[in-house]
């Protein structure tokens, strides 16, 4: 899984398995339909994207199950600034990644959210960038996480397998007059993604369990926005960002209608070609 990275369909593929692996069974109507994106003009990657998790609700408060740590802008957000197609931004609007309007696998910018800053290349590779940049989400998107340095001699030396998943592909890294820096990943006994020999999610129950050293048993169960559920009256939210996110579910509900009516309508049609 992701070894050859020429293989771009193979690229995606793996990211798609291991999104499911972690966020769970992907619903049909969680991506952005090919009727939109066939009226886009949008490079393929992003179209994969989009049409793969455009819509995949999550426990963000940006609603996108990539936008944990950075944020995969909504469809409906895209935009272009001088020449670059921004799809993702810093979580604080400190960055802003664009490509180029179209094309089967275009390079890669970043540029500082201020005014006059250069867009500086980050990768060669669209698909390349992405999968670094969903395999960083999903890091920091895992139930439970933890940060301990040289996390993988420590568990390696619990006896875990640790498996090389994807290695030393450029992420943004704005210092010291440094536009990136590599960042690796690896799978730990299949349910332990981590990132940097630092970072380690996973969405197993009670990690802590296995790896006391590891992972610090949280005080109580963290709470978590369930994506088809609105906020809880008891959260400090404002009204305007609970209207955006109701009308949101609203019309992820009526995606989902719309599906299951049109299943509804093909299944009855098989039934009548059988009489």
């Amino acid at each position: 899984m992701l070894d050859d990275r020429t293989d771009l369909d193979g690229l995606r593929s793996g990211i798609e398995k291991i999104t499911e692996q972690w966020f769970g069974h992907r619903g049909p109507w969680m991506g952005i339909s090919a009727e939109k994106l066939s009226g886009t003009r949008m490079p393929d990657p992003l179209k994969w994207i989009y049409h793969f998790a455009g819509e995949w609700p999550s426990s963000s408060w940006w609603e996108s199950v990539f936008a944990y740590q950075d944020r995969l802008l909504p469809f409906e957000s895209l935009e272009v600034c001088e020449g670059k197609l921004v799809f993702v931004i810093e979580n604080q609007g400190c960055w802003m990644i664009g490509t180029l309007t179209e094309g089967s696998d275009p390079p890669v910018w970043v540029r500082e959210n201020e005014d006059g800053a250069p867009w500086r290349k980050l990768g060669d590779s669209l698909t390349e960038f992405l999968v670094t940049f969903c395999l960083h989400e999903i890091v920091f998107g895992a139930r439970y996480r933890t940060h301990v340095d040289n996390i993988l001699d420590r568990f390696r030396e619990l006896g875990c397998h640790v498996s090389p998943l994807w290695i030393n592909s450029p992420y943004v890294y704005l210092f010291d007059d440094q536009a990136t820096r590599p960042i690796s990943f690896h799978m730990v006994d299949g349910k332990f993604l981590v990132m940097d020999d630092g970072w380690c999610g996973t969405s197993v129950e009670t990690p802590w369990e296995r790896f006391p050293d590891l992972f610090q048993k949280p005080d109580e169960s963290p709470r978590r926005i369930q994506g088809h559920e609105p906020f809880p009256d008891d959260m400090d939210i404002p009204d305007f960002v609970r209207k955006s996110h109701i009308e949101t579910l609203i019309r992820r509900h009526q995606m989902q209608a719309d599906y299951h009516q049109d299943m509804i309508l093909k299944y009855s049609l098989m039934i009548e070609q059988l009489r």
